[in-house]
C-alpha cells in the first residue's frame, strides 16, 4: 500500500527547496542524553536535514544518519558537513549489523507505513539495537487534526492518504500494541507549533529486550 504512492518524489521535491530547509532542533532529546551509554553509537532513521543529527554530533556521539531521500541527503550534508550519510529505506531490511546501535532516534519518521510494515519495521530496530539500548521516537498523535488526522480517505485503522501520503496517526493503544515487548522510558503525548500549525505527537522512548 505504501509504495503505491510516491512518497520519495514528494520529499525529494520539498528538499529540493533548499532555502526553506534550516537546523531547526527543539530540544526534544537533551533530556535523554544521561542515559545514552558512554560513547554511544546511534543511527538517526529519517533524518531530514539533520537537526538530530547536529545535536548528537556536537554531543561527541557517534552518529549514522539514514534517509531515503537523496535530496534529504544533500541537504543534510550541506548543513551537517561531517554527517556519516546513508540512503535506507525503512520498508526493506535494514543494511546494519545485528546488535550494531546502542540508540536508535526515529523523529516522526515512522508513521508513513500500513500496520504489516510498521511492525516489520519495529522488529528490525529491535534486530539493530543491542539488549538494553535505546529507541527514542516521536509519532504522529490520532490527535493531530492540523495535519490531517481528521481528514482524507481511510486506508486501514489508524492509516489515511492525506494529500497523495499515506500517513499514519498513532493511538496510546496503537504504541502499546507496537512496543510491547520494551522497557518503557517515556510515553506522552505533546502539543508544538510545526509550520505555524500546532501538532499533536507521541513522544516513546524504551529499553530494547532481547
Amino acid at each position: 500500500m505504501y509504495k503505491e504512492y510516491k512518497q520519495e518524489e514528494h520529499w525529494d521535491g520539498h528538499y529540493r527547496k533548499k532555502d526553506n530547509v534550516v537546523l531547526n532542533y527543539d530540544g526534544w532529546l537533551d533530556k535523554y542524553i544521561d542515559i545514552f551509554p558512554q560513547n554511544a553509537k546511534i543511527v538517526d532513521l529519517g533524518c531530514g536535514s539533520g537537526s538530530d543529527t547536529d545535536f548528537l554530533l556536537k554531543k561527541g556521539f557517534s552518529v549514522c544518519s539514514t534517509d531515503f531521500s537523496e535530496e534529504a541527503l544533500k541537504v543534510l550534508k550541506s548543513l551537517v558537513p561531517q554527517a556519516k550519510a546513508l540512503k535506507v529505506d525503512l520498508t526493506e531490511k535494514l543494511p546494519f549489523e545485528d546488535n550494531e546501535f546502542d540508540v536508535v532516534v526515529a523523529d516522526l519518521s515512522l508513521h508513513y507505513f500500513e500496520w504489516v510494515l510498521t511492525k516489520q519495521i519495529e522488529t528490525e530496530i529491535k534486530r539493530i539495537l543491542r539488549n538494553e539500548g535505546i529507541i527514542i521516537a516521536r509519532f504522529n498523535s490520532d490527535k493531530d487534526y492540523g495535519f490531517g488526522a481528521d481528514n482524507g480517505k481511510i486506508l486501514e485503522p489508524g492509516l489515511r492518504l492525506v494529500h497523495g501520503r499515506t500517513k499514519r496517526f498513532f493511538s496510546e493503544k496503537d504504541i502499546d500494541d507496537l512496543f510491547t515487548n520494551w522497557k518503557i522510558i517515556c510515553k506522552c503525548e505533546n502539543i508544538t507549533e510545526r509550520y505555524l500549525k500546532a501538532k499533536a505527537y507521541w513522544e516513546f522512548a524504551a529499553y530494547n529486550r532481547k
